[in-house]
């Protein structure tokens, strides 16, 4: 297969998944707006932007050094620059939820009326979208795409049909909505895989200059994805303090709507 067509095929793919995904969140929003408080939604826009920001603070642009590092034709490469990589990435995200929580906890001391129980989602949110970057990294270097596309959209359906069972028969709260952001996080990672223990147990091999040189590429990229936060979600918190999580849910809802001519930008970018 040429190289345009591999880049089209691709592509298109995952701009049919995200747009499956993006189509059931918006379809089942007439149903979930009716079950839920725009309260909830609030609240639940809130912890998604703590797990965005905690989430890529943690990833420390490795992302980014995955892809470079593993396909060089020069060491640090292969299999070693992966074993280092994703050791240090479980490790960070176990790290970004336990903060992402502490977090959110703060947040329900100065708001009586946030629930202390999303803490837990809230972790796992974050844990969760932090190796989630690391496992569609390791699907496009090695090149899965129709993988990715179908974790995509498998997690997309998943995350619609929990958010709204949790919503009309369990907890009519921000809860519903959160447990389905970590739902569309976790459930993708367990399809397109993570490197076996075998491989994370046995030593990378590289010395200690090289794993330092492996890590130093992508760590701009704790500057940068702040940086992309404080521009697309940090106006949610502004807003929360100015006003209350209602006036957020409605704001978030109506973002839902604008991000859906992202889609194809964004599929591009992921071959």
């Amino acid at each position: 297969m040429s190289l345009t067509r591999h880049i089209l095929t691709s592509s298109a793919q995952l701009t049919l998944a995200n747009a499956l995904a993006r189509a059931l969140g918006i379809v089942s929003l007439p149903l979930l707006t009716l079950w839920l408080s725009p309260s909830a939604y609030g609240q639940a826009a809130l912890a998604s932007t703590l797990i965005s920001l905690v989430s890529v603070i943690g990833l420390m642009g490795m992302d980014m050094s995955y892809s470079r590092a593993y396909l060089s034709r020069h060491p640090p490469n292969g299999t070693a620059v992966e074993t280092l990589l994703w050791r240090l990435a479980i490790i960070a995200a176990l790290v970004a939820g336990t903060v992402a929580a502490a977090i959110w906890l703060i947040h329900v001391g100065r708001n009586a009326q946030v629930m202390a129980s999303v803490a837990v989602l809230v972790f796992l949110g974050a844990a969760g979208s932090l190796l989630l970057a690391m496992a569609q990294t390791r699907s496009r270097l090695h090149h899965q795409h129709g993988r990715l596309a179908l974790a995509v959209a498998i997690g997309g359906v998943a995350a619609t049909v929990i958010t709204l069972a949790l919503a009309r028969w369990i907890v009519a709260d921000e809860r519903a909505l959160v447990a389905g952001y970590v739902t569309a996080y976790v459930l993708p990672i367990l399809i397109m895989g993570v490197p076996g223990w075998r491989q994370l147990r046995a030593p990378s091999g590289l010395e200690p200059g090289m794993r330092s040189a492996v890590f130093l590429v992508g760590l701009p990229g704790v500057v940068t994805a702040p940086m992309y936060w404080i521009l697309s979600s940090a106006d949610r918190w502004f807003l929360n303090a100015a006003t209350d999580s209602s006036v957020v849910g409605v704001y978030a809802v109506a973002c839902t709507f604008g991000q859906l001519g992202m889609m194809v930008n964004s599929a591009l970018l992921a071959i």
